[in-house]
């Protein structure tokens, strides 16, 4: 699930070629381009976390493609490497400070490996993903999906009900599996917010299937959900908005950790069972 993007715009394929190579090497997803208005749709659709650019190009130059870079804002680091002089390379430079564009470096063709390494591998954006903020930002704009396993009824054949897996789809990192973010919630107070997001999801797709089915589905709780008086009301609610017979939901408690309050476990769990 990489974040760390690399455009490179060059008029040399197999100078572009290279430093895809080594780009790839340290960790980056590449593109190259050699043509200026392709390479500033690609920044503004696939939006590069690092740029390589070269400064002289066949009907354009770097200082109007700065220019360009700087009209859409872009907010990511810049890398010149051009076979021009040192005087001139390091105007370029300044002039991209000036219009508000990060330059995190240039470097001179030819370059060794270890200069380009030296120059990118800061630039490598760590794991942001598995932070409390992101984590409650991902909640609040509703970027949790659910995947369905079925359950079959063995000697039938008959799908007889669904497991709700849910599946964090991070706008950057791609799909993220629960094993990678169900901790991190709670452990951070989070899991209540989750859960009940999860809850909504899956209620509305049982009541979206209809009468059609009378299949079941069943979501996972975590233990620590179970320390909240009014859980049990909730849960009826949501499935009284959707219409929901709440015999048509199963409710999974995971292992994964201690109950905070057996006293209070036991009081919402009977509660659920009525």
């Amino acid at each position: 699930m990489p974040a760390n993007r690399l455009l490179i715009i060059d008029d040399d394929p197999a100078v572009a070629k290279t430093i895809q190579t080594m780009a790839e090497g340290f960790g980056f997803q590449t593109e190259a381009v050699s043509d200026s208005l392709e390479f500033l749709d690609r920044v503004s659709a696939w939006r590069p976390t690092v740029i390589v650019m070269d400064l002289q190009m066949p009907g354009t130059d770097g200082i109007e493609l700065l220019r360009g870079l700087s009209a859409l804002q872009y907010a990511g680091k810049i890398v010149i490497a051009s076979g021009m002089e040192g005087r001139i390379v390091e105007a370029a430079r300044r002039l991209g400070d000036e219009r508000g564009l990060s330059i995190a470096a240039a470097l001179l063709k030819p370059f060794r490996v270890a200069e380009f390494r030296a120059a990118l591998e800061p630039l490598l954006l760590p794991d942001q993903w598995d932070t409390p903020d992101a984590l409650a930002a991902a909640i609040d704009r509703h970027q949790f999906v659910l995947a369905y396993q079925p359950k079959i009824e063995v000697s039938t054949g008959i799908v007889v009900g669904f497991g709700a897996l849910a599946r964090w789809q991070h706008p950057t990192y791609g799909m993220i599996p629960p094993d990678k973010f169900i901790t991190l919630a709670e452990q951070t107070n989070l899991i209540d917010q989750l859960t009940d997001e999860v809850i909504r999801l899956a209620v509305a797709d049982v009541a979206e299937w209809g009468s059609e089915t009378a299949a079941s589905l069943a979501v996972n709780l975590s233990a620590r959900n179970l320390h909240v008086l009014a859980f049990a009301a909730r849960l009826n609610l949501r499935c009284a908005e959707a219409r929901l017979p709440v015999d048509r939901l199963i409710l999974e408690v995971t292992e994964s950790t201690t109950m905070m309050d057996p006293v209070d476990a036991m009081d919402i769990l009977t509660r659920l069972r009525l």
